[in-house]
């Protein structure tokens, strides 16, 4: 299970601590939140690289997850990244009563997947559980690797090419949150009318190897402030597509305004189906897997014990929120906070967990703050694949008219 070395906040970041020393900010918090959004800056996420290689690659990862990993197509060094084969398969890897362990994005290389991840030590251990006499062979490349992070508007089809001329260049594609992706399903009861706020951007990941070169590189790029950049001395300079690093409390605040879970979400009791990962991670016409069970039961039945909320939190009194916050109502415990930011337009966020039963529209408060809840699963949990009628409806009825005789 995800357990408190898993988390991800100011004092613990999974796979121990960022890159190299890199820290959460660069000292503009709310600018490099801005270049991210504006496609000016990149991330070094604090994410690690599992290869899984051999012939069998493809269908063992599809037993073992909740995704489709047996159909993935090598990707085409000379295609963009609006291509099929350039979004990373997200997929989960759940615990028999359908409680999610582990959380990565996948992409087939030819002759191996590359799984990325912030829980690389737990993953690897997990997946040589099951080996058995499967042929493949797991590798963490997290020492190898570095994984970068950045935001591309969805209506432009940037050119894989400037990417590619990374030093170091692995592999790129786009992460499909908040689409709903082939055997996927959506819980968002909250904007059925208007667009996912998450629909303005994707999120990009880049694999490239950790070398001289890539750190040199990244070591050029300015944090914001005025004369930082320093540009490269080489051709290199104005080929790529960033100017600017951003820290990862930035990268955190864009992902909490596109109401994307993460691995922060999820705790012992979490489920796929109280975060929306349905979306992204779950392909329910898929074969059996660990806890496929609970994904099934809940989509036919509904009211999955929690749900995920956005809360604007009122700011006024300069109370900072961090996670593990009780959202309170009425004086009562009724969720937790799972994830707080300071967006640069958006002010003070955060994603929680309510109790099923907590009221959509209520006078919530955090850390003494009033805070407004924004539903992203509604608390019937009816997803778009839910059928009309709750099954088994009316059988207890039947069976008092038509006793057994």
């Amino acid at each position: 299970m995800l357990g408190e070395d898993a988390k991800v906040d100011e004092k613990t970041i999974r796979h121990h601590e960022l890159p190299a020393g890199l820290p959460l900010h660069y000292g503009d918090l709310y600018g490099e939140q801005e270049r991210l959004a504006k496609g000016e800056a990149v991330t070094v996420l604090p994410h690690g690289v599992i290869s899984v290689s051999g012939p069998q690659r493809g269908e063992w990862l599809t037993k073992l997850c909740t995704q489709k990993f047996d159909d993935l197509v090598r990707p085409d060094g000379t295609a963009t990244s609006s291509q099929i084969d350039k979004y990373w398969r997200h997929a989960l890897w759940l615990d028999p009563k359908g409680h999610i362990s582990f959380m990565a994005w996948g992409m087939e290389m030819g002759d191996q997947i590359l799984l990325v991840t912030q829980n690389p030590e737990g993953l690897r251990e997990h997946l040589e559980r099951f080996k058995l006499r499967t042929d493949v062979t797991i590798t963490d490349l997290s020492d190898e690797m570095l994984v970068l992070g950045d935001l591309v508007v969805r209506e432009i089809t940037p050119d894989l090419g400037q990417v590619k001329d990374l030093p170091g260049y692995v592999v790129s594609g786009r992460d499909p949150w908040p689409d709903v992706v082939e055997g996927g399903t959506a819980y968002t009861g909250a904007l059925p009318d208007i667009a996912h706020p998450g629909e303005r951007q994707k999120r990009r990941f880049t694999v490239v190897r950790s070398q001289p070169e890539t750190w040199q590189w990244l070591r050029s790029l300015g944090s914001g402030f005025p004369g930082s950049a320093t540009p490269p001395e080489d051709d290199l300079a104005g080929a790529l597509p960033w100017r600017y690093l951003a820290g990862f409390l930035a990268w955190e605040a864009m992902r909490v305004i596109a109401w994307k879970p993460s691995v922060v979400e999820v705790d012992e009791r979490s489920i796929p189906h109280e975060l929306d990962l349905l979306r992204t991670a779950v392909h329910l016409r898929k074969g059996c897997y660990s806890g496929q069970e609970t994904v099934a039961r809940v989509v036919n039945l509904g009211r999955p014990p929690r749900r995920l909320v956005l809360l604007h939190i009122d700011g006024s009194e300069g109370t900072q929120v961090s996670a593990g916050t009780p959202i309170m109502l009425e004086g009562k415990v009724c969720g937790i906070v799972t994830t707080s930011a300071s967006h640069y337009e958006a002010g003070p966020i955060a994603l929680g967990l309510l109790k099923r039963a907590a009221p959509e529209h209520a006078d919530y408060r955090v850390a003494g703050q009033a805070a407004a809840a924004t539903t992203i699963v509604t608390p019937e949990g009816r997803s778009l694949a839910s059928p009309q009628q709750r099954p088994g409806i009316g059988l207890n009825r039947t069976a008092r008219h038509y006793p057994i005789l």
